[in-house]
């Protein structure tokens, strides 16, 4: 295992390596625990072994469910189970709360299987630490560990794997105004903004205002146009129509 958590001594997370069960296809043994704060210790020590998940998903910013797709092998005979723990409240403790599971059938059938937390959100630039296990051994029935602590300790078979997760970038919209032939203040009215309405003074002939840190979703700016002037373009660096931008994750427009 490579994380910042309490990885080495009596209590640190450990199984002993078993060729019917892992996650993935790689495994190694390492004296004592490989703990860094990337949580990739163990993947740089002999072989590139943490491979139980290929893409990290990023974490959402906005109220959703957070799925890890885990590659896993059982050819034990016997049901194993995947435990998956991630930090969600940052106190560096993997609690009773913030796991998951999934049981796999031991004939070697089911090549992967995906954990699900639900209506999880975190800040903006926010990191968390997850932890994986997989074993046939019931972490539940360990009785020297408290039930909130089950990723520590020793398992019989099976694999930890460790993973630094980071939040969604947000999102901006900068509105920019050209004016052709002269100056003036020129108003707007937007949805999905603060402020709803506000005014741009152009100098130079261009003024611009820029909304940063926004979530994912759809936004709209509208002139109010005067008749002292005519209105020749309104578009979007992506694309869109500035009356519905469809601002993706960590997009700028």
């Amino acid at each position: 295992t490579g994380t910042s958590f309490v990885t080495t001594g009596a209590n640190a997370a450990r199984h002993n390596i078993s060729d019917a069960i892992y996650q993935c296809a790689l495994s190694d043994t390492e004296p004592s625990g490989q703990p860094t704060t990337a949580a990739n210790g163990d993947d740089a020590n002999f072989s590139d072994d943490e491979d139980g998940i290929a893409t990290l998903p990023l974490l959402p910013i906005a109220t959703a469910n957070y799925s890890l797709p885990v590659a896993v092998t059982n050819r034990t005979g016997n049901a194993a189970t995947l435990y998956g723990w991630i930090d969600w409240d940052g106190n560096s403790r993997f609690e009773l709360a913030e796991i998951q599971t999934a049981t796999v059938p031991g004939d070697g059938s089911i090549p992967s299987v995906t954990l699900t937390w639900p209506n999880v959100r975190v800040s903006p630039g926010t990191t968390r630490y997850a932890r994986l296990r997989f074993t046939t051994f019931s972490l539940a029935d360990t009785a020297s560990t408290p039930a909130d602590e089950r990723a520590q300790g020793i398992a019989s078979d099976g694999q930890v794997e460790d993973y630094l997760l980071s939040a969604a970038p947000l999102g901006s919209l900068t509105v920019i105004k050209n004016a052709v032939g002269g100056n003036d203040s020129c108003s707007f009215n937007t949805t999905g903004l603060f402020p709803t309405s506000f005014i741009l003074t152009t100098a130079g002939g261009t003024a611009q205002r820029t909304f940063a840190n926004l979530l994912p979703g759809f936004y709209s700016v509208t002139e109010l146009l005067s008749p002292a002037w005519d209105l020749t373009s309104a578009t979007c660096s992506d694309g869109s129509n500035p009356a519905s931008v469809n601002l993706a994750t960590g997009e700028d427009v």
